[in-house]
Order: C-alpha cells, then structure tokens, then sequence
C-alpha cells in the first residue's frame, strides 16, 4: 500500500479520484487530443476537432469537482494503521542516546548498536486517547483525499487545457503561413 516516501495518508487517498463527468470524459480525450494534434498537421481540420473537444469537455459537460462516497468507518482498518506505524515511527531509548568516545584527544559521536523503538499508539490505546487519535487519523485520511481529488481534477483539466492551446497555436499559425503565402504570390 505504501511506498518509499508516501505517508499512510497519501496511501489511501491514492485510491480515490474525481468523478466529474469532465474528468470521466478528459480521460479518453486526452488519448485522441494527442494523436489530433499530430495527425492535424496533415489535415489541420483535426485541430478544430481538438478546440471543439476542449469546449466540450470544459464547458459543456459539468466541470465541478466530485468526491466520490466516502466511508468514513471503513476507510482503513485498525491493522493497516498499526502496520503503518510500526514500520515509519522509530525513536531511541534514554539509555542507548549517541554516547561519546574519545580517540586520540578527537571526541567522536558513534551509534549505538541497537535501536529500540518506541510506537505512540501503545500510550495513546490505554485509555480515551485512542478515539481522539482515531478521529484526528480519520480527519486526515479526509482531508489528504480532498486534496488528492482536486490536484486530480486540476491535473485533467490541464492536460486537455493544454490540448487546446497547442491546436489553437498551430491553427492559427497555419492561417498565418496561409495568409502569407497568398500576399506573396497576389502581391
């Protein structure tokens, strides 16, 4: 469920994205936009095609971001949590702190050999700790999903964005190569 460098919460928003009907659609435009755009050099009709799919995409169909149900109960289990946390929470005993040695009048730091480690859900499970815990956990995995689900749809929204701006771009400078070409064999 995790990865190097992913926090317990980004590992369970990574299962949820928008479901807008424009981030349901921008997914299969996405494929033909780019395969339009290069294609619209041969016939630059394609690149109308990608403007119309970027207006409807972001105009016509309903653009607003959607979060799908969320169960707030069974959004991770008490298991998941505890794995989490026996795997990224580590901290050294008193007694085992760095201890000094002194080679030839240089004081050095060296680590000592072993670590022991220390979770907080031991402390926090012994008494009414662990529902407040439960809560601000849950308020979290919430909020990370929220913001998960927007830099989703802000994503999609883009990449169609971008879509656009290039056919637009390449339209119009094929108007201007067309423009040009006129003038000089009229003029």
């Amino acid at each position: 469920m995790n990865t190097f460098g992913s926090t317990f919460y980004e590992g369970i928003a990574q299962n949820f994205s928008c479901e807008c009907e424009s981030c349901k659609i921008s997914k299969n435009v996405q494929f033909y936009m780019t395969r339009f755009f290069l294609m619209g050099f041969v016939l630059p009709l394609l690149w109308i095609v990608n403007i119309g799919l970027y207006i409807y995409c972001n105009w016509i169909v309903d653009n607003t971001e959607i979060a799908p149900e969320i169960d707030v109960d069974t959004l991770f289990t008490d298991f998941e949590l505890n794995d989490w946390k026996k795997r990224s929470t580590t901290s050294l005993s008193t007694s085992q702190k760095w201890k000094s040695d002194t080679v030839a009048g240089e004081s050095m730091l060296s680590l000592p050999t072993l670590f022991s480690t220390e979770f907080a859900d031991e402390k926090e499970e012994q008494g009414q700790g662990a529902s407040s815990s439960q809560n601000y956990i849950t308020q979290q995995c919430v909020s990370e999903i929220a913001k998960t689900i927007v830099d989703i749809h802000s994503r999609n929204s883009q990449a169609v964005r971008s879509w656009f701006l290039r056919s637009l771009g390449a339209l119009l400078g094929y108007v201007a190569i067309i423009i040009t070409l006129v003038l000089i064999f009229v003029l």
